[in-house]
């Protein structure tokens, strides 16, 4: 219930008390890292975020509220990394009630530093287990070790989505320095996970 308020109370910010949000604001409302395990034993990390931007290529500014997940993983034996994007667009009814529509991205990407994206290294790409969600997989390469340096380097997720594919593309940074509750770090969190699994794995 808390996390809902805190969703809505930014959405009014945006779209009503902020003019600005019609040029293309967006906003991290909260992020956190931990580690994922099966049957006692660690096989992955991952960084979880919410966010509000405003679609200004296909919803003409209206606000879309972005859940995702990204990380490494041990899948059958192999290093991998997962994202995970669930997007919601942000409906204004008659009475000025705000709902959430669930709305599939057709594709997605992450940046490295450079600006590069890691679409083309892109393994699967799968409905998530939740209306309005898609799931890729990516391998553990160059471009892709690039795009988790951005966690330590620089503190962000660097992300775009497509409703259409040949459409144009939407980028918005997740800020990992806003946590989702007091006391959480979410970049210290995730960089000793990391470690952990690093120490598992040659053990």
């Amino acid at each position: 219930m808390k996390k809902t308020l805190v969703i809505m109370s930014a959405l009014t910010a945006m779209t009503i008390s902020n003019p600005a949000a019609a040029q293309g604001e967006s906003e991290t409302i909260g992020t956190s890292a931990y580690p994922i395990s099966r049957g006692g034993v660690q096989e992955g990390c991952a960084i979880e975020f919410t966010h509000i931007a405003t679609d200004l290529s296909y919803k003409g500014g209206a606000p879309v509220l972005l859940n995702g997940s990204f990380g490494p993983r041990i899948i059958n034996g192999n290093l991998v990394l997962t994202f995970k994007l669930m997007m919601d667009d942000v409906v204004t009814g008659p009475d000025g009630q705000k709902t959430l529509k669930p709305s599939k991205p057709a594709s997605v990407a992450l940046y490295a530093a450079n600006g590069k994206s890691n679409v083309k290294t892109q393994i699967s790409a799968v409905d998530g287990e939740k209306p309005g969600s898609i799931l890729t997989l990516y391998p553990f390469d160059e471009i892709n070790g690039e795009v988790l340096g951005m966690i330590p380097g620089k503190h962000q997720l660097s992300i775009s989505y497509n409703r259409a594919e040949g459409g144009q593309d939407v980028r918005f940074n997740v800020d990992l320095d806003v946590p989702r509750k007091p006391g959480n770090e979410t970049v210290s969190d995730f960089m000793k996970c990391m470690r952990g699994m690093a120490d598992q794995e040659a053990g």
